[in-house]
């Protein structure tokens, strides 16, 4: 809201806001992410956080539908959203933070496990694992993609942990798509094969996302420049 702005510059300009120290602060941080990022950023966050605020305690929470998301964020109970699609409409502040390959996964021994890439009519013939159940496709960038090119895959399975990935993989004809950072560190966990995405689905985005009450808050300032830095030091490692 304009109004809200406006009582937010203001608050950072007279200096309201005490200055935030993270290695004496106890603050609760809580950060919705989306579940691909999550294995690949979290781990450099807990090292992060614990070397520049020892007091501090981390949530990781999952991704919520749309309307809970606002409600979150516009209640104070995020703090910080780390999605892969900026929100249209809202009294939010956005920007990207990384661009990221789609790949798939599969089993060694699945037929397309020697490719470099599989072609988008190969990839709908083949039977898909997927983290999305059939009802949440919208949502999904990787069914959501596929809708917005008229297609649709065959998912067998679809499970709500993406722990349970490679669990189910081994053995099966399945095929697991993800961005390249989650699917890399999956891929470490079993012998499983990555390979390049039909191209027609282009880069997945990601973006961080914060209300607009947080701009000019010093804790909320420090919080973006902590994520992205976290950020580059789990990419480079």
């Amino acid at each position: 809201m304009l109004i809200g702005r406006i009582l937010s510059d203001v608050d950072h300009l007279v200096g309201r806001e005490a200055e935030f120290d993270p290695g004496s602060s106890d603050r609760h941080v809580r950060i919705i992410a989306a579940t691909g990022l999550g294995p690949f950023l979290v781990p450099q966050f807990v090292r992060s956080l614990s070397a520049a605020a020892p007091g501090m305690s981390l949530e990781i929470a999952p991704m919520p539908g749309p309307a809970a998301l606002d409600a979150l964020l516009n209640s104070g109970e995020a703090d910080l959203v780390l999605g892969h699609r900026p929100l249209e409409g809202r009294d939010l502040r956005a920007e990207e933070l990384m661009e990221c390959e789609v790949v798939c996964m599969v089993d060694r021994a699945h037929p397309a496990a020697g490719r470099r890439a599989i072609a988008m009519d190969e990839y709908l013939g083949f039977e898909h694992l997927s983290p999305n159940p059939a009802h949440a496709d919208a949502a999904s960038p990787i069914d959501g993609r596929l809708a917005e090119l008229g297609l649709k895959r065959s998912v067998r399975i679809a499970v709500s942990e993406y722990a349970m990935v490679p669990l189910i993989l081994p053995g099966s004809d399945l095929v697991f798509t993800s961005v390249r950072p989650f699917a890399d560190f999956l891929s470490r966990s079993g012998d499983f094969a990555v390979i390049g995405a039909p191209p027609e689905f282009g880069p997945i985005h990601f973006f961080m996302l914060w209300h607009e009450r947080s701009q000019h808050s010093n804790f909320g300032a420090w919080l973006r420049r902590f994520t992205r830095e976290a950020l580059r030091q789990a990419w480079a490692s």
